[in-house]
């Protein structure tokens, strides 16, 4: 079972790899890149019914994502 250490650990490393290649890179394609790869890895260990369900929860939660703070990356 994941624990909410876990997940925070994950979040904090993925949100420093992201910023890193955004020094790079276009913060937009790798926003794209992110976004592919997480519905790619849902469609892979979900079925088709909870993969659907996924997809309609991000969709229904857009309004409760925050922006990041900090540095502007663009």
């Amino acid at each position: 079972m994941t624990t909410d250490i876990e997940i925070e650990d994950v979040y904090t490393k993925m949100q420093n790899f992201s910023i890193e290649l955004a020094l790079d890179s276009s913060i937009i394609a790798v926003a794209g890149v992110m976004m592919a790869q997480a519905l790619t890895i849902y469609k892979t260990i979900l079925s088709p019914e909870e993969y659907e369900m996924m997809c309609a929860s991000i969709y229904e939660s857009r309004g409760k994502v925050k922006k990041l703070t900090g540095p502007t990356l663009q």
